[in-house]
């Protein structure tokens, strides 16, 4: 490539750039596995993110939308937390959509999951920030699916703030608000946001089976 043509592939990538599009810039960078709060996570399984987005040439609101798999104990699924790799400041909300499928566009705002701040003001952050969806006992507001469902979840975001992007996975849809308009970005540009969820299964089989057996210890 020209000296030239290089430049200009460049600043196109960068934020505040003249006349920029749409743009995210590649940069690959481990980030942290699982932390174990859940048993079962949907959402960048792979330790290692793409790049990143500024939410100026990004979106306004990012969502993933995460087709739940098979309870082991038959569910139903409780999302618990939703975990974001981003950076910025100010109070973001956690926001909900529905969505009829998996390749639908995310629907009308269902609920908001809560406000957070992100962790980490500055690029680039040094974990994820989680967000809990739950509240015990009992659990006037949470988020449940059966198998095959489609959750949709996302947030809001900033000026200044920078979102990660990762590889596009099977059964995960990552989309952007931008202009107006939703962008399916893991079928357009194979990436999704960096976004991650733990879900419970609330099958009560093993549940059930570990009470019983305490039970049982208790008059030996």
């Amino acid at each position: 490539m020209k000296a030239a043509a290089w430049l200009f592939a460049f600043l196109s990538l960068m934020p505040g750039a003249a006349g920029a599009e749409r743009a995210w810039i590649e940069a690959g960078r481990g980030v942290e596995a699982w932390d174990g709060r859940t048993e079962v996570y949907l959402g960048l399984t792979a330790t290692e993110i793409a790049g990143y987005a500024h939410a100026s040439q990004w979106a306004d609101e990012i969502q993933v939308s995460f087709e739940l798999p098979r309870p082991e104990l038959h569910g139903p699924w409780l999302v618990e937390y939703v975990a974001f790799y981003l950076s910025g400041g100010g109070t973001h909300r956690v926001m909900v959509r529905t969505t009829g499928s998996l390749g639908a566009e995310p629907g009308a705002a269902q609920a908001a999951g809560g406000e957070f701040t992100p962790l980490y003001s500055a690029w680039p952050p040094e974990g994820w920030t989680y967000v809990s969806l739950r509240t015990d006992p009992p659990c006037p507001t949470h988020l449940t699916g059966d198998e095959g469902d489609v959750i949709t979840i996302g947030t809001d975001l900033l000026p200044g703030d920078a979102i990660g992007m990762a590889a596009a996975e099977a059964g995960i849809r990552g989309w952007g608000l931008y202009d107006g308009s939703w962008m399916d970005d893991s079928a357009g540009r194979q990436i999704m946001p960096a976004v991650r969820i733990g879900i419970s299964d609330l099958g009560t089989s093993q549940a059930n089976e570990a009470t019983w057996g305490s039970i049982k210890d208790l008059f030996k």
